[in-house]
């Protein structure tokens, strides 16, 4: 398990350092720190399970599935997209599904959540709500990704202020739209 400050600091690593050829290559001229972010998380936790909501192209599950072998990572998005096949067949640690975010499906969540990055419809009651039904879901010591706080006139900040969980603001890790992260623990 990582302890906030190790999160703190691999999101500063993802801000400052170098970043991973291994991403580069596939994501420019999308090659944002939190993708950088997902790869080192990843990579410090080995044996993970890590759930994105709003997958799209999959820029997300590929950072996530690179950073570690062993990392299982499931997307789910209400629409499906081409390069989704693609990502099947390179990353066999991967399953991205054409599904709802809510209400959680018990089946798919086999194991309690190491990652979780919500990036859906970047509004105050969907973050909330997503936040709010795959909390129950979360590791201890889980970190939750909010991507795009400033869209929709700031909805997802709005949300993301009001957890009482440490959280950190990070806006460098996407300056075209800002970034979060939170760090759950259980005795808190």
């Amino acid at each position: 398990m990582l302890t906030f400050m190790d999160v703190n600091d691999l999101a500063y690593k993802a801000v400052h350092d170098q970043y991973p050829d291994k991403l580069g290559e596939l994501f420019s001229p999308y090659d944002f720190p939190y993708y950088a972010f997902m790869y080192y998380l990843t990579a410090a936790l080995g044996d993970c399970f890590c759930v994105e909501l709003g997958v799209e192209k999959g820029r997300g599950c590929i950072s996530l599935a690179s950073g570690s072998k062993d990392a299982v990572v499931l997307g789910l998005d209400n629409h499906t997209y081409a390069e989704w096949g693609a990502i099947h067949d390179t990353y066999p640690n991967v399953a991205i599904l054409e599904h709802a975010s809510l209400p959680p499906d018990e089946m798919l969540l086999y194991r309690p959540i190491d990652i979780l990055h919500i990036d859906t419809e970047h509004s105050y009651s969907m973050a909330r709500e997503e936040y709010e039904q795959y909390c129950p879901h979360l590791a201890d010591g889980a970190i939750v990704l909010f991507d795009d706080l400033h869209a929709q006139e700031d909805g997802v900040l709005d949300y993301f202020t009001t957890i009482s969980q440490k959280r950190v603001r990070m806006d460098a890790l996407h300056p075209v739209c800002g970034y979060g992260f939170v760090y759950v623990k259980r005795d808190q």
